[in-house]
């Protein structure tokens, strides 16, 4: 007994931390540019400028569900049974049948995640359409990752909650589709797709067909799900009718909102000495490189992010959030002429803190020079003559560069 008073919190609260949260509230340490207009690229919440608003389907559903009263008492534990319904009906497909190369589509580094795999590992955990790198794997790489599964009897842990927020170019394969032994736990969401993060409604899709969760994981999520009441009630009351009443327009209209503008990111990012934006396929996100070496006073992520927030007003994620250095992630849902300011002041920042070494050049694989105000081009191919041009007059050019790839892997394994 102790004689003064020691509440001590629980080994779970000292070991819970949010990276990403803990980042965004630390801004708050560190002031922005007075000057500018400060510009959120950091949060996915795509209704924070108001250019992007739920259907009215779904304020509809919500609207009738609340004045039914039927839906403000405790549900049961797995949700009620006619919202589980009109969820597996809507996606029901036909056939239903870790770290990653940013040049690659960020796919998974197949032997690092076999190398990986022990005794204690208990799932394989795949992001696709993937947050924070916007990729959409190829059908061929999914079954890569389902032999590997199936190999060594693991089942797969799948985050789809983007699986269908993908752009014009990509096709998004469910991966329980692909395969008839391996059991899938799917997870989805009506977060970002319906633009109401803040209605806080999912769900897990088990698809089983071997009955190989039968034994123990059903009834273990089971009781997961006793911990807290059941899902919303009103959401769940309202989801069948978001499901059927919502227009496909809805949806296309707000994924060309989100393609426009990682074709406008990538387009004038990509031109930036030292970064190095990776076009995404799907999801509202997209990952920008930072070859680190190319700036002066900045030795991670981190501290690019947060002088970029100091100098410019542009907040954005470093990749670090995400145990993956030398990245940050932008968002896409902004309004696409507040992500064009802060790609410029991106731009301008960069080139303010760009190292000057004339060695860069050695890096240029094919290049052109643009002389401000001149018609003419000059050519790269005289790698001295363009020093002595940039040393002599450096703020009357412009320098793209082409960089050869340079390989990343992340792998998710669950132990």
């Amino acid at each position: 007994m102790s004689a003064n008073w020691e509440v001590k919190s629980s080994y779970l609260s000292q070991n819970t931390f949010n990276p990403i949260r803990d980042y965004v509230e630390g801004l708050a340490l560190v002031k922005p540019n007075k000057d500018k207009t400060l510009i959120p690229l950091n949060i996915g919440d795509p209704t924070v400028f108001g250019n992007l608003q739920p259907p009215e389907s779904a304020i509809n559903a919500v609207t009738k569900t609340v004045l039914t009263c039927s839906y403000n008492g405790y549900a049961p534990s797995v949700g009620h049974k006619n919202t589980r319904d009109a969820l597996a009906k809507n996606y029901s497909r036909p056939g239903m049948e870790f770290t990653g190369n940013p040049e690659r589509d960020w796919e998974v580094d197949i032997p690092h995640m076999i190398s990986l795999i022990d005794d204690r590992t208990r799932a394989i955990v795949i992001i696709n359409p993937s947050n924070p790198c916007g990729s959409v794997y190829s059908r061929e790489h999914l079954l890569e990752i389902l032999e590997v599964a199936e190999r060594f009897k693991i089942p797969i842990v799948a985050d789809e909650v983007y699986g269908d927020m993908i752009y014009s170019d990509a096709t998004f394969y469910p991966i329980a589709s692909l395969t008839s032994t391996v059991p899938v736990l799917s997870c989805g969401g009506t977060a970002k797709r319906f633009i109401i993060p803040g209605w806080r409604f999912g769900w897990i899709f088990i698809i089983d067909r071997n009955e190989i969760f039968a034994k123990e994981i059903r009834s273990a999520l089971h009781r997961l799900s006793q911990m807290i009441l059941g899902p919303n009630t009103l959401i769940q009351g309202a989801l069948p009718e978001m499901l059927t009443g919502t227009p496909p327009e809805f949806f296309a209209s707000v994924m060309k909102v989100i393609e426009d503008n990682a074709h406008l990111a990538y387009n004038s990012l990509k031109s930036v000495v030292g970064l190095n934006p990776i076009m995404p396929k799907g999801a509202m996100y997209m990952m920008v490189g930072v070859d680190l070496d190319r700036f002066t006073g900045i030795e991670n992520d981190m501290d690019f992010t947060m002088a970029l927030y100091r100098d410019e007003a542009v907040s954005c994620i470093p990749a670090n959030c995400f145990s993956y250095a030398g990245f940050f992630r932008i968002v896409l849902t902004v309004p696409g002429d507040m992500l064009s300011i802060a790609c410029s002041r991106i731009a301008d920042f960069c080139n303010r803190n760009r190292r000057s070494n004339t060695n860069d050049f050695m890096h240029v694989e094919q290049d052109l020079i643009f002389r401000s105000g001149l018609s003419s081009v000059l050519s790269l191919a005289d790698i001295s003559q363009s020093r002595r041009l940039l040393n002599d007059e450096p703020n009357e050019f412009i320098v793209i560069l082409k960089y050869a790839a340079t390989d990343y892997n992340v792998n998710f394994i669950i132990h």
